[in-house]
């Protein structure tokens, strides 16, 4: 009789454990959406090469690919671009955070995996619009804060070149684009 009873509310304890689980809709949005980094900005390191990037209407944005988007999004910037139009002497280097907005939907953060894609876009509609800049080297790093809440970063994507004389790229008129290769 002890035994039918303990049967019995085995049993019971099952029922209750089962009707408390989330639906498979609910269990879907949790594995989406997994304890992970939160992303608050991409920092880019930019070195340029010999020639310089002029500012004055002559300027370098960001764009970004996230997962399962193959279209180029412009990151929330100043309308004068990482360079906030002024102008980036040869050989120099540069660091320039550009903050994300916060995620939206069913999962609140933003994980540094879902950018699969950087690009930086140059526009010449200054005095000299038939002009050019070289890029020697690029970092780009996303900052936020680890799966605890804890101040962290880490690199998203890179290059450089692997020599002084030759440019990593040369942004002209027709070559006004470069994919910085991804490497989480």
């Amino acid at each position: 009789m002890r035994q039918v009873r303990l049967q019995h509310v085995l049993a019971a304890t099952l029922l209750l454990v089962v009707a408390a689980m989330p639906s498979a809709r609910a269990q879907r949005l949790v594995t989406d959406c997994p304890p992970n980094a939160n992303v608050s900005a991409l920092r880019f390191i930019i070195q340029t090469g010999s020639n310089d990037l002029r500012g004055s209407g002559d300027n370098v944005y960001a764009l970004v690919q996230v997962l399962r988007r193959p279209d180029w999004r412009p990151l929330p910037a100043d309308s004068d671009g990482l360079n906030h139009d002024a102008r980036w002497s040869a050989w120099s280097v540069h660091a320039v955070d550009i903050p994300i907005p916060p995620a939206t939907g069913g999962c609140p953060v933003t994980p540094p995996e879902i950018f699969t894609g950087v690009r930086l876009q140059t526009q010449f509609t200054g005095p000299t619009a038939i002009d050019a800049w070289d890029l020697q080297s690029v970092l780009v790093y996303w900052v936020g804060v680890d799966e605890h809440g804890v101040p962290a970063s880490g690199l998203i994507a890179h290059n450089r070149s692997l020599t002084r004389t030759t440019p990593l790229h040369r942004f002209i008129l027709a070559s006004a684009n470069y994919d910085v290769p991804m490497g989480h």
